[in-house]
């Protein structure tokens, strides 16, 4: 089993954290969707999604739990090669977000309200563009982030700044 990779009481940043993804080659999609299915499902029981890296792959990958899922991937949506298409001008405003590899802790984050993101689904073989809003477009962002190697804490900071 995989460990949940977290960071450090030191503050110490694991390197696969801020690792960005690599894309999945469609002829190792079913492998590597196996391999990060076995790791992640342990931990989605306490969370809304889980990126590739948090479980110690560097492949671009996520789960989420956001509609619309099929009877397939329920309750979790499976994400591969994801990358946004675009996002909107409008803002979700101020929200706390927590993140199980920074346990205990919450950030507060400003996002956009929607993203439409073009990806491969859980086969690795259909390509899938979808438009997202609300909390499920947060949570998309938000594994997507992580797979850019981009933490919740960076994008307080980053809020921060523009004050």
């Amino acid at each position: 089993m995989a460990r949940l990779v977290t960071i450090k009481k030191s503050g110490r940043v694991p390197n696969i954290l801020r690792h960005t993804a690599n894309d999945v080659l469609i002829t190792d999609a079913n492998r590597i969707v196996a391999k990060f299915r076995a790791r992640a499902t342990l931990y989605m029981k306490d969370a809304v999604g889980l990126a590739g890296n948090q479980v110690g792959m560097k492949e671009n990958i996520f789960m989420a739990k956001v509609l619309p899922y099929s009877h397939y991937t329920r309750p979790f949506k499976i994400f591969v090669n994801a990358t946004t298409v675009s996002v909107s001008l409008y803002e979700s405003g101020n929200f706390a977000e927590s993140c199980l590899s920074l346990p205990g802790q919450s950030y507060n984050v400003v996002r956009p309200k929607e993203i439409t993101i073009r990806y491969l689904d859980y086969t690795g073989m259909v390509e899938v563009e979808e438009t997202y809003s609300g909390l499920d477009a947060r949570i998309i962002q938000h594994e997507m982030d992580h797979l850019a190697g981009v933490l919740i804490s960076d994008k307080e900071k980053e809020y921060n700044s523009e004050k």
